[in-house]
């Protein structure tokens, strides 16, 4: 049941995320666009809080707890540079379609 309700989590994150990919109602997209990356940011740290700092509470060796820390970390960076990129696409778009003649 934990595993549905993440992805539920992450679907709904994706679709607050959608006009990134394709802005259609302005305004309307901001503000979905502004929640989305708000709960973004807070599932990310609640997966690190939850990995990291609880994580620590379970018996493992030192290696195996390294690997795991710096794949989380990899992991959670490699996420935030494709939401970083995808709005700055988004931004470029937006700012190419200001500025462009009709």
């Amino acid at each position: 049941m934990k595993f549905i309700l993440q992805i539920a989590k992450w679907g709904i994150v994706v679709w607050l995320l959608y006009p990134l990919y394709n802005p259609v109602h302005g305004m309307r997209d901001f503000v979905q666009v502004t929640v989305g990356i708000f709960l973004f940011v807070i599932f990310i740290f609640q997966l690190l809080y939850r990995e990291i700092i609880e994580g620590r509470h379970r018996k493992r060796d030192p290696k195996s707890e390294l690997l795991h820390l710096v794949g989380i970390t990899l992991v959670i960076a490699g996420i935030i540079a494709i939401v970083i990129f995808v709005i700055g696409m988004y931004v470029m778009q937006v700012g190419q379609m200001l500025t462009s003649p009709e």
